[in-house]
């Protein structure tokens, strides 16, 4: 591993130690349901 990588993997490791718990959730259409997007996020808004 490179000086800069172990410097760029302590970095993170330091960030994600003070970050604490993250709840993420991401939501990706299927290619036949992206039309559906836009009223799906008007309903999820409501």
């Amino acid at each position: 591993m490179t000086a800069a990588r172990a410097q760029i993997r302590r970095e993170t490791q330091s960030i994600l130690r003070r970050a604490g718990d993250v709840d993420v959730s991401i939501l990706v259409p299927a290619r036949n349901e992206a039309e559906n997007l836009p009223l799906f996020l008007e309903q999820a808004a409501a």
